[in-house]
């Protein structure tokens, strides 16, 4: 029952953003502390909100800078952030099948995942895509997913540190 709302409160989140864009900030801000405040480990939120949600961010500048998409409005928008924060609260529990696969399976799927929402926020005017779709599939989807399990593993590591 908690992965479907986490999975709802998360689209909720991704979709507020998506047609409300900056009028969507309080929506977002509500979310993301509901989720924070959540059942969750609180040591691991934290080291979440320490760790993970920073480095995402990073990772979405670097991108963003190296010129794979733009957004049209400011380098990372306010609700960008907000919806990194939902994802990043959202991401254990409901993205936990994917931690229990090989890596190879966990690179494609993630890599599918992260492209068809930028793909999706393209075709919704959110951002604007530098390369052709399949090259930015590629190119994207790989960077993120590799990124993506790098830095949760990372932080899960740290969590178990203690």
């Amino acid at each position: 029952m908690r992965l479907a709302i986490n999975g709802i409160l998360f689209q909720i989140a991704w979709w507020a953003t998506a047609l409300f864009r900056g009028k969507a900030v309080e929506c977002l801000v509500v979310i993301a502390l509901l989720l924070y405040l959540s059942n969750r480990d609180k040591r691991q939120a934290r080291l979440d909100t320490v760790v993970l949600l920073p480095s995402l961010l990073l990772v979405e500048q670097t991108l963003s800078f190296l010129g794979l998409f733009r957004y049209d409005d400011a380098m990372l928008p306010d609700y960008i952030v907000l919806l990194w924060a939902c994802f990043v609260f959202t991401v254990r529990e409901s993205l936990s099948f994917i931690f229990k696969l090989n890596t190879f399976s966990q690179l494609f799927l993630l890599s599918l995942g992260f492209s068809i929402s930028y793909l999706a926020a393209e075709n919704l005017n959110l951002l604007t895509l530098q390369f052709e779709r399949i090259e930015f599939v590629l190119c994207f989807g790989t960077s993120w997913s590799v990124c993506f399990i790098l830095l949760a593993q990372t932080s899960l590591k740290l969590s178990l540190r203690d």
